[in-house]
């Protein structure tokens, strides 16, 4: 038995050398498809800096909020310790001067209204947002509300 060089199979199949055509046809992309990523993750980013900032304000409000409360009540307690225990009246100036330099000191504004049995505080505080304002909305100021009532000793 001869064996001849045309029955024989090759053990490896040739490589063929593609053309530029074919080369192009394999890396090539969809046209609709371009970009599309990008404008995906910067859409999702966008939504996350948004969040970000919402939140961060969010605390801000809640912040001012818990300063004008605190505030409220110091000035308050400040008011009524002027107060002589043993007298049946309180002074109703030196109250409301005390109240008012006590706001001050803090670094915020409020009314005082001094009765002869209790001193109200109202303080108000538009907290620093950054993010609400970029949507367009407008800052919310934060309120603090204390009511400190004047308990006086009967003489002996």
């Amino acid at each position: 038995m001869t064996i001849t060089s045309t029955s024989l199979q090759p053990l490896v199949r040739p490589s063929i050398e593609l053309g530029a055509h074919h080369r192009h046809r394999r890396h090539r992309r969809r046209a609709g498809d371009d970009g599309s990523v990008s404008v995906f993750v910067a859409g999702i980013l966008l939504t996350f800096l948004l969040a970000i900032g919402l939140v961060y304000d969010g605390g801000q409000v809640l912040a001012a909020r818990r300063q004008a409360i605190t505030s409220a009540q110091a000035a308050a307690r400040a008011a009524t310790a002027t107060a002589d225990p043993y007298d049946q009246v309180l002074d109703a100036s030196i109250a409301a001067q005390a109240a008012r330099r006590y706001l001050d000191s803090a670094g915020v504004t409020g009314l005082v209204a001094v009765t002869a049995e209790a001193v109200t505080i109202d303080v108000t505080i538009t907290p620093g947002q950054v993010f609400f304002p970029m949507i367009g909305g407008t800052p919310k100021p934060a309120h603090g509300h204390a009511v400190a009532a004047i308990q006086l000793v009967p003489p002996r």
